[in-house]
C-alpha cells in the first residue's frame, strides 16, 4: 500500500507531459520485486506477480494508466481555462495537446473519432468496441494490454524448459506452449490468496518452482529434485490431490496453473430505445391529464455484466424497461439510464403539451447527487442537468425524491404531504422487479452468459488447483521435516542429485 500510495505516484505524476528515464523505471521494477521477494521471489512469474499484487505497481503500467486518465479528464470535463483560450488557439481535440497519448493509442492498436470523445478498438474475435468518454465509467478502458505482453515473455510457458531424462529425477510433464490468444485472469489464485488458513496458500499461489529444495532432496516417490509440476501432476504419493482434477493441457495450465479465459464478450444489443421514450412519454402525458401531479419511480438493476432500467408512472401496471448498448453494464449506470429515459419522456411530453407537477422517485442517492455533478461520467450527468433545465423550462414542476429500497426504514415518509410512503414505496417495488426481470431476459441465452459460465468453470478449476498444489508441497514439506533432510538442515541429502539441470 505505501509503495503504490508514495511511490508510484512519485513516477507518474505528470504522465502525459514527462516520464522518467528508462533506468529510473527499470530500478524501481527491481526495487519492487526485491521488496516483495519474501512471499514473491524471483521465481514468481512476473504476469502472476502483478496480477495478484495490482497492475499499479508496474511503472510502465502506471504512467500508461495515468496518462490514459489525463486524457479522459480533459475530453470529459475540459480544464477551467479552456474558456479564457482565444479562438485561434482552441484546439481541433486535447489529443493535440497530449501527443503521448497518440503514441499510447498506437501502440495498444485502439483509435478515436474525429472529436476524440469515442475510443474505438477491435476485440480477440474481431468485433468493434467502442468506449464513449464521460458518459462510461473509466474502468471499462483498462483494457488486459499489459496482461498479454508480460504473458507472451513468461519464460515457463513460453520455452519447455522439460529437464532431459535422467535415473531417478522427478519431472513434471512435457506439454505444449500454450494456444495463441492464451488469456488468463488469476481468479482462482486470488480466492486462495485470501485464504489465511495454511501459509502455503500463498506459495502455491506465486507459482514458484520448489528449486531450493530440489537441488538437494528427493520427493516422496524417491525421485530426486522434484519440481512443483511433477508433485502435482505426476507424483505417486500425491495422486489423490489430483482426484477429480482435469489435467494440464498445456504449459500454461501446469505451471501457472491458470486456465483460459477469453475477452468478455459485448452486451446484447437494446431494441428500439425511441419507440420506449415514446411510449413511456405517452403514458406520463395520459396520467397528467387527470391528476395535478404524479409519482414516476425509476430503478436500475445489473447483474454478470448485464444491465437494464426501468420507470413506472404512477400506478404500479404501468411499467417501461429497457437497455442500451454501452460496454458499462453496472448497476450506477443502469440507475442513471433509468433518470435520463424518465427526463427525455418528461421533456418530449411537455413538448407536447403536457403540464402538471412531477416527482421522480429515485432509491439510489449517488444516482440523485449525480443528476448535478458525476465525477465518474461527468457528460452523463451533464446531460441529466440539462434535460432537467429543458423540463422545467416548458413549465413542468419537477421534484426528485429519494424513497427507502427493499422496505427498508419502515418510518420514512415523504416529505410532500400529497404522497403518501405506501403509493411511492409500491411504485419503487414494481420498478425494481421491471429492472431485474429485464435483465433476466436480456441474460438468458446471451453471450455474456455463456462467458460468465466459462469463467466460473475457469475459476473453480484454478482454485482447486491450486489447493491441490499447496496441500502437495505442505505433504512434501511434512516428508522432509520425517527424515530431517529440509534446507536449512546442513547435512545434505542425495549428493547425486547434485549438478542436473533445473526446469520442470
Amino acid at each position: 500500500m505505501l509503495v503504490r500510495s508514495l511511490v508510484i505516484p512519485c513516477l507518474a505524476w505528470a504522465s502525459g507531459f514527462a516520464r522518467p528515464s528508462r533506468q529510473d523505471l527499470d530500478a524501481v521494477r527491481s526495487e519492487v520485486r526485491h521488496l516483495f521477494s519474501g512471499g514473491y521471489g524471483g521465481d514468481t512469474a512476473t504476469v502472476a506477480f502483478y496480477e495478484l499484487l495490482g497492475w499499479g505497481l508496474e511503472p510502465d503500467f502506471a504512467l500508461d494508466l495515468g496518462l490514459c486518465k489525463l486524457a479522459w479528464r480533459w475530453i470529459a470535463k475540459p480544464p477551467v481555462w479552456h474558456d479564457l483560450l482565444p479562438l485561434t488557439a482552441m484546439p481541433a481535440t486535447w489529443i493535440a495537446h497530449l501527443p503521448q497519448f497518440g503514441d499510447l493509442l498506437h501502440k495498444t492498436g485502439w483509435w478515436t473519432n474525429a472529436r476524440a470523445d469515442t475510443i474505438f478498438r477491435r476485440d480477440a474475435s474481431g468485433g468493434l468496441r467502442k468506449v464513449c468518454i464521460g458518459f462510461e465509467n473509466f474502468s471499462v478502458l483498462k483494457e488486459d494490454f499489459y496482461r498479454g505482453q508480460f504473458l507472451m515473455r513468461c519464460r515457463r510457458i513460453a520455452k519447455s524448459l522439460h529437464r532431459a531424462a535422467a535415473p531417478n529425477l522427478a519431472q513434471g510433464l512435457d506439454l505444449q506452449s500454450p494456444p495463441p490468444g492464451y488469456r488468463v485472469t488469476f481468479q482462482g489464485h486470488r480466492v486462495i490468496l485470501n485464504d489465511r488458513s495454511s501459509e502455503y496458500n500463498r506459495r502455491a499461489n506465486a507459482n514458484a518452482p520448489q528449486d531450493a529444495i530440489a537441488e538437494r532432496c528427493s520427493c516422496m516417490c524417491g525421485d530426486v529434485r522434484p519440481s512443483r509440476s511433477h508433485l502435482l501432476w505426476v507424483c505417486p504419493k500425491t495422486s489423490d490431490l489430483r482426484n477429480g482434477l482435469s489435467p494440464p493441457q498445456h504449459r500454461g495450465e501446469e505451471r501457472l496453473l491458470t486456465k483460459h479465459v477469453p475477452e468478455q464478450p459485448p452486451p446484447p444489443p437494446a431494441v428500439d430505445t425511441t419507440g420506449l421514450t415514446e411510449e413511456l412519454a405517452e403514458a406520463i402525458a395520459n396520467e397528467l391529464q387527470g391528476a395535478d401531479h404524479i409519482v414516476i419511480a425509476t430503478d436500475g438493476s445489473a447483474k454478470n455484466g448485464i444491465a437494464a432500467h426501468a420507470a413506472v408512472v404512477n400506478r404500479p401496471d404501468q411499467i417501461f424497461a429497457g437497455a442500451d448498448n454501452a460496454e458499462d453494464q453496472s448497476s450506477f449506470r443502469a440507475e442513471m439510464c433509468g433518470l435520463r429515459l424518465t427526463l427525455e419522456a418528461v421533456l418530449l411530453a411537455a413538448q407536447r403539451g403536457a403540464r402538471g407537477r412531477i416527482f421522480v422517485a429515485v432509491d439510489c442517492e449517488a444516482a440523485l447527487k449525480a443528476r448535478f455533478n458525476c465525477q465518474a461520467m461527468p457528460l452523463f450527468g451533464a446531460l441529466l442537468s440539462s434535460l432537467v433545465a429543458a423540463v422545467r423550462a416548458q413549465g413542468v414542476t419537477l421534484t426528485f425524491l429519494w424513497v427507502p429500497a427493499h422496505g427498508r426504514h419502515l418510518t420514512w415518509q415523504p416529505a410532500h404531504p400529497a404522497l403518501t410512503a405506501d403509493h411511492v414505496r409500491s411504485l419503487n417495488s414494481a420498478a425494481d422487479q421491471a429492472a431485474k426481470a429485464c435483465v433476466a431476459r436480456r441474460l438468458r441465452g446471451s453471450l455474456r452468459e455463456r462467458w460468465h459460465a466459462e469463467a466460473a468453470t475457469a475459476k473453480e478449476w484454478e482454485v482447486n488447483v491450486v489447493r491441490a498444489s499447496a496441500k502437495a508441497a505442505e505433504r512434501l514439506h511434512e516428508h522432509l521435516k520425517g527424515i530431517r533432510a529440509l534446507p536449512r538442515e546442513v547435512r545434505r541429502c542425495l549428493p547425486v542429485a547434485q549438478g542436473l539441470p533445473q526446469g520442470a
